[in-house]
């Protein structure tokens, strides 16, 4: 599971990177906003490893059972 978080990562980073460079802005300005809502805390971890730090969920108590343990 990790390889493919990690490779689907590296996808989309790719792919924001290429259409900001299309469009004239800076890749630095623009963030990933993870979102949570079918995901554990196991793959959440996985993310926040390899340097992903917007990461939501839209109701509170995903948070609470989610994010309670992690780093």
């Amino acid at each position: 599971m990790t390889n493919s978080i990690l490779h689907n990562l590296s996808i989309i980073l790719e792919r924001i990177e290429n259409a900001c460079i299309k469009n004239g802005r800076n890749p630095s300005e623009v963030r990933l906003l993870l979102a949570t809502k079918t995901v554990g805390p196991e793959n959440i971890e996985i993310a926040m490893q390899a340097g992903q730090t917007v990461i939501g969920d839209s109701k509170v108590q995903g948070v609470n059972e989610k994010f309670g343990g992690l780093r």
